[in-house]
């Protein structure tokens, strides 16, 4: 057993059962703008080495495809995550349609007015875009200003331990 607070991801799952289960094991979900979900993960038959990942099959809450993690506060496809970010990031504005198109993955180019709105009442949100990893350029520049704090830091520190030295010297 590992002591290191870790825990197994197959303790706490179960296996579907029942009329018409095919053995694969039921998780139930939460998102934020949904109600519960059943998502379904494929077991390994008895025997088979077991993958360290376990594929999700979530939908995407815009266009059906296959989501690719949450972003922007839903489960989203790449498609999606990165329509919505282009249209915030350049403030695109779509031509209006009264039509209420249907956003499916063989169609959600055809309309970006109905795909944004979807994406909006779907529960994306523009705060909480992240511009992307910190370039590696500003990273080092953080890096150095935190030692220099640091390093001034311990220069006062070390004049403060100086003074009261001489002080208690010359006492």
């Amino acid at each position: 057993e590992d002591s290191s607070g870790s825990f197994s991801f197959t303790d706490y799952q179960y296996l579907g059962s029942g009329p018409g289960s095919d053995g694969s094991v039921i998780t139930d979900t939460l998102s934020p703008a949904s109600s519960p979900s059943s998502v379904t993960y494929p077991v390994a038959p008895a025997g088979a080495d077991e993958s360290p990942s376990v594929a999700l099959n979530i939908e995407c809450r815009i266009c059906g495809d296959k989501a690719s993690g949450y972003h922007y506060g839903v489960h989203a496809c790449e498609g999606c995550k990165g329509f919505f970010r282009r249209t915030i990031r350049l403030k695109l504005v779509y031509d209006k349609c009264d039509r209420s198109c249907k956003i499916q993955k063989k169609n959600r180019n055809k309309c970006q007015y109905c795909r944004f709105h979807k994406c909006l009442s779907a529960g994306m949100s523009h705060n909480a875009i992240r511009f992307g990893r910190m370039p590696r350029s500003e990273k080092a520049k953080l890096k150095a200003e935190i030692l220099t704090c640091e390093h001034d830091l311990e220069d006062a520190e070390t004049a403060d331990l100086k003074s009261l030295a001489k002080r208690i010297y010359e006492a």
